[in-house]
């Protein structure tokens, strides 16, 4: 026999979608296509054919049948009313007062007043600040005879992640040879395994060079025995999965975001299918509104906080996927009807100049970049294609433009910008042949991080500091691709998602200087969790994964530093 012949390629999705129909006598119409570009959605440049299928009109009333058996007798008929009262008799004699009765019973008691207004919301406490120490070499002197290290201890006031010299709260030395008895020393160390100090934490102790416990006085070594008194930082991190509706695994709760201190979502239960739910970091989650009444779905996503509203794209089951806000009590409602004939799918929602940026099709200029000033109707930024759809996606502020990915004819799918004023500009052909496809755009140590491949090492982590060319980070999968996604900063750190072809897609993280590791192995034996819609709230990383029992659910990444004094 001879070779085998090349694979075909890869076959192109057929795609539905129902719309409403215009026959007389209701019905359903269709537009059927091929899903060209692979993104699980019939766009209108796609739509082949669309096709109604009409009821027909109804027939005429056949004759009538044959009487019917005498049904049983009615029920009686309601009495008649009163008839008028007759003439009143004269009024007989007084008689003597009857004694007083006896007080009647005590009637029901009435219903419980409504409760009062609830108060107004205290304002946010502020964040806790974190326990810094900075070491030195300590040059000979009045501090220490023969030199030594000098260790400083404060808090982080300013957040910078360094013990500035105005932060500083006390001083102490360990010195080099030349100790005596009433020297008091200082020692610093990594806490004992047995705490479990996962993320890091020390162990500050003090005492007298005085040979106390057996040790060597005046040796300028803080043994064991001489330790006075010690203060032990310990930072751990806890992992916790919050069931969304019980009794249904996989409520897949995604598009995480922050509104009115609560963490807003998508979510899914057996009743009102995908809808829009919040949780307040204690009670149970729960849902705010059915936007497409029943089992049908809203499917709220790309969730964004603008002019103090929630915005985010949904569908009603009537005018198709659009652009919708909710303000914290009112009803969601739709903000605008960009496609009047369909659906315009407003994603990839971000705040940039005063307005909300989004990817819409007004069916047309194709997916294009648009923009909404919370005032005025909605309107297209530029049209990066002209002879299809750019599908501007990743949006991220960077260094006072807004970066993206956007598809030309001639580069592919490349990293884009826009100032708010000239025309959208590509910054980087990273791939001269074919697409660099940079995806999950944010900003870190003031640097734009994202995914992209190079022809070479895959989908890897990769940067731009704004100025020079994008360049890698790291190389996670040396195999193949460790495809990174779902970027978000937290605790001064960037987490994402990813695989190193040994542990599936599992939780990350990269300090901007060591390489990056990995945070946890939510599904073990090399399975995949895929954690994303990854969001910060109430200083935890929030997120979706799936833990190989209870389906895709919401899930919680906790740093809590305890300090211990002996």
């Amino acid at each position: 026999d001879g070779d085998h012949g090349d694979d075909g390629q890869d076959g192109t999705s057929i795609l539905i979608n129902a719309e409403t129909t215009n026959c007389a006598n209701g019905g359903n119409a269709f537009d059927i296509g091929e899903d060209l570009n692979g993104d699980g959605e019939l766009d209108s440049s796609e739509v082949v054919i669309s096709v109604d299928i009409c009821n027909g009109a109804d027939g005429a009333q056949g004759p009538m049948g044959p009487q019917g058996l005498q049904g049983p007798a009615g029920n009686d008929g309601v009495d008649g009313d009163h008839g008028d009262d007759g003439v009143d008799g004269d009024h007989g004699d007084d008689g003597q007062d009857g004694a007083d009765g006896q007080d009647g019973a005590d009637g029901a008691q009435g219903p419980a007043g409504n409760d009062g207004a609830d108060g107004a919301q205290g304002p946010a406490g502020n964040d806790g600040s974190t326990a810094l120490i900075a070491t030195s070499n300590e040059p000979a002197g009045n501090n220490c005879a023969n030199g030594g290290v000098k260790i400083e201890a404060g808090v982080d006031d300013n957040g910078n992640g360094q013990l500035d010299s105005n932060e500083v709260d006390s001083t102490q030395y360990i010195c080099d040879g030349g100790s005596s008895a009433t020297t008091m020393l200082t020692s610093y160390s990594t806490p004992p395994t047995h705490m479990n100090c996962d993320i890091g934490g020390s162990v500050i102790a003090h005492g007298l060079d005085n040979g106390d416990g057996s040790g060597t006085a005046a040796n300028g070594q803080l043994e064991s025995g001489e330790v006075d008194y010690s203060t032990t930082f310990c930072t751990k991190s806890t992992i916790l999965r919050i069931d969304i509706a019980p009794g249904i695994a996989g409520s897949n709760p995604e598009d995480l975001t922050v509104f009115n201190n609560k963490l807003y979502f998508r979510a899914g239960d057996a009743t009102n299918g995908f809808e829009l739910w919040n949780y307040d970091g204690t009670n149970a989650p729960s849902i705010i509104a059915d936007i497409h009444p029943g089992i049908g779905s809203g499917d709220p996503r790309y969730l964004t906080v603008f002019n103090n509203a929630l915005y985010f794209r949904a569908s009603d089951g009537t005018n198709g996927y659009e652009l919708w806000k909710y303000d914290g009590t009112n009803a969601p409602s739709m903000v605008a009807d960009i496609n009047p004939n369909g659906s315009s799918y407003p994603n990839e929602l971000t705040v940039f100049n005063n307005a909300l940026y989004f990817s819409a099709a007004d069916e047309t200029n194709g997916n294009e970049l648009w923009k909404y000033d919370g005032v005025n109707a909605p309107s297209m930024v530029a049209d990066i294609d002209p002879n299809g759809s750019s599908y501007p996606n990743e949006l991220t502020v960077f260094y006072n433009v807004i970066c993206f990915r956007a598809y030309d004819a001639n580069n592919g799918y490349e990293l884009w910008r826009y100032d708010g004023t000239n025309a959208p500009s590509m910054v980087a052909d990273i791939n001269p042949n074919g697409s660099g496809s940079p995806v999950d755009l944010a900003v870190f140590n003031n640097e734009l991080y994202f995914t992209a491949e190079d022809e070479t090492n895959g989908f890897e982590l990769w940067k731009f500091d704004g100025t020079n060319s994008p360049s890698m980070v790291a190389d996670i999968n040396p195999n193949g691709s460790s495809i990174p996604n779902e970027l978000t900063v937290f605790n001064n750190e960037l987490y994402f998602s990813a695989s190193d072809g040994t542990n599936g897609y599992e939780l990350w993280k990269y300090d901007g200087t060591n390489a990056p590791s990995m945070v946890a192995d939510i599904y073990p034996s090399g399975s995949n969790s895929y954690p994303d819609e990854l969001t910060v709230f109430n200083n935890e990383l929030y997120f979706n994964a799936h833990d190989g029992t209870n389906g895709e659910e919401l899930w919680k990444y906790t740093q809590q530093t305890t300090i211990t004094y002996d």
